[in-house]
């Protein structure tokens, strides 16, 4: 008779919580990536549209508008 081979419940339910776990800190984390990945979209952006300008002008241009 051959030997039965595979996944017990308990080992089935193991790996159901570790890639539960996984997935809740992906979704928690994901966010805060997304949003430093705009935000830093956001600046190069105005750093290559204001290439032409020192950051003195720049300061300037900003507090006397």
């Amino acid at each position: 008779m051959k030997s039965q081979r595979g996944i017990t419940l308990v080992g089935m339910v193991v790996v159901c919580i570790v890639i539960v776990l996984v997935a809740v800190g992906g979704l928690k984390i994901a966010p805060a990536y997304i949003e430093y990945f705009k935000v830093k979209k956001a600046i190069v952006s105005i750093a290559q549209a204001n290439s032409g300008a020192g950051t003195s002008k720049s300061r300037r241009k900003a507090t006397t508008s």
